[in-house]
Parts: C-alpha cells; structure tokens; sequence
C-alpha cells in the first residue's frame, strides 16, 4: 500500500509539474515533509511522553493544592424552628389591645372634660362657692368630732393622727427618748417644733398629757453667754409666768416635769412633745 501511494504521489508530481526540473520537485517535497512533521508536533503537544528504555509513560500533571477549609464562623445566628404561638397568647393580645384602645378613650373624655370645667366655674362663680362650701360641710359633719375639736371654739380645727388638739394647736408626745437637739430634730421632720407654753392654761393641759412620768423636753434651752432661757421660736421665757427651778447654766436645756419647769443637761436621754398649729376648717 505504502508503495503504491509513492507511485501515485510521483505521478501527481510529474502531472503537476510538466516542464518543472527536479529542483521544484524537490522543494516542494521538502514543504511538504515540514507540513507533515509540524502537524505531527501539534497533535503531540498535548501529551508528554518520558521515555524508559522501550516503554513510555504519560507524565501526569502536578496535582492542583487543595485550599483549607475555612475556619467556622463565630457567633453565627442560629434560627430554630419554633412551635406555633399558642391561641390563648393571641386572645391575651387582643384583649390587651381593646383595652389600651379602652383607656385612650377615657383619658380624652376625662380632658375634654377638664378643659370645659374651668370655663363653667368662670362663667358662674356662684355654683363654685356652692361646691366648696358643701365639700367643707362633708368634712365637717365626717372628721370633726367632738374629741378633735377644741370645745368652746368656733369652727373645727383638725389635727393628724396620734396627735391631740387643744384650741389652735396639736400636740404629739413622743414614745422613745433622745437628747435635746435629736428631740428638737425629730419634731422639725413632722413639721413642727419643740412645745413653746403661752400660759398656765396650756400648761395645764400638757399635764394631763404627759402624767406622772419623767421629765419630757420642751423647746426651751439656754445659748448664750448672758444665761438667759430662750424658746425655739426665738422669744424669751417670761419670769412672771414660769420659773426654771435651779441653776441657769450655758447650754442647758428645759424639761418639764408635772407642773415644773427645771434644767438638764441637754445630753440627756428624755421623751419630747412637739407642737404645730391646726388645721381649720
């Protein structure tokens, strides 16, 4: 077959080139040789042959490196199915709503009503005296009793609890004892002062209060160098009325004791009576 296809070749050649010499038969041989070894080439390229002795074998390409894994994410969000929201939350929602809708409909009728209230009572001042002197007779008619008004007075005069009334003023004992200036202390908390005695009446009455028992302080005391005994409320004792039994010392302070007025040192442990005015109505 090989030789068969030379002799056909050469006689394409001769046909090809009638009046050509052998130089042009050959060139175009060799042009044709290089075509053939250079398709050869090409169809080779792709693989790689190393030759052992008789054998070859095909030269596998360097394996491609494998990229690490990348490290786990932190703090990831993690979404876990959940059960279906049972039906008495959504009942609870909807009753919660109604009445948050229930209130907001309140608050503005209770303004509408506050902003035409004020225009009425302008408009008739009478119907406003009328309220007030009617709230002032339920009070009266349902606090004042008899045993927290002063008899003989008009009016009614309140005082709070655990404190007793006479006349204008009410008056607290107290049931623990503490120095003058802790004492003194205690009463401006309960918005009030140390007993400051006017006259002998009143006198009489914080006897029944306190009895027989020790000593209780009064907001009498001494803080001068003239030695002279001076109430809380900044007026001098009057001598006419009340004496200090004993020696006037600086710093002492008053207590009183049934019907006397004497000195103790006023780092003394006694119980007090505070003194504030009433309220009247």
């Amino acid at each position: 077959m090989a030789e068969r296809a030379d002799c056909v070749y050469n006689n394409v050649l001769e046909t090809s080139f009638p009046h050509g010499g052998s130089a042009q038969i050959q060139d175009y041989r060799e042009n044709r040789t290089q075509a053939k070894l250079e398709r050869q080439r090409k169809v080779a390229a792709p693989c790689k042959y190393q030759m052992r002795g008789e054998a070859s074998q095909v030269v596998s390409p360097p394996p491609v490196p494998r990229r690490p894994d990348p490290p786990p994410r932190q703090n990831m969000m993690v979404f876990e199915a959940r059960p279906p929201c049972p039906r008495w939350h959504r009942t609870a929602l909807g009753l919660g709503g109604a009445g948050n809708l229930l209130l907001l409909g309140t608050v503005a009728v209770l303004g509408v009503l506050v902003y035409q209230r004020p225009s009425q009572i302008n408009g008739n001042p009478a119907m406003c005296n009328g309220s007030l002197k009617s709230f002032r007779s339920s009070l009266t008619q349902n606090l004042c009793e008899v045993q927290n008004s002063s008899a003989g007075d008009s009016g009614c005069r309140l005082c709070a609890r655990h404190w007793k009334p006479h006349r204008d003023k009410c008056y607290w004992l107290s049931d623990g004892s503490k120095y003058w200036s802790g004492s003194r202390d205690d009463c401006t908390q309960r918005r009030s002062h140390l007993l400051v005695i006017q006259d002998q009446e009143e006198m009489v009455f914080i006897q029944n209060i306190i009895g027989d028992q020790n000593p209780v302080w009064i907001g009498l005391n001494i803080t001068s160098s003239r030695k002279n005994w001076t109430w809380v409320d900044g007026s001098p004792l009057n001598q006419t009325l009340f004496t200090v039994l004993g020696p006037a010392e600086e710093n002492s302070c008053a207590a009183l004791k049934k019907n006397r007025i004497q000195p103790e040192i006023c780092n003394t442990d006694l119980k007090w009576i505070c003194q504030k005015a009433a309220v009247q109505l």
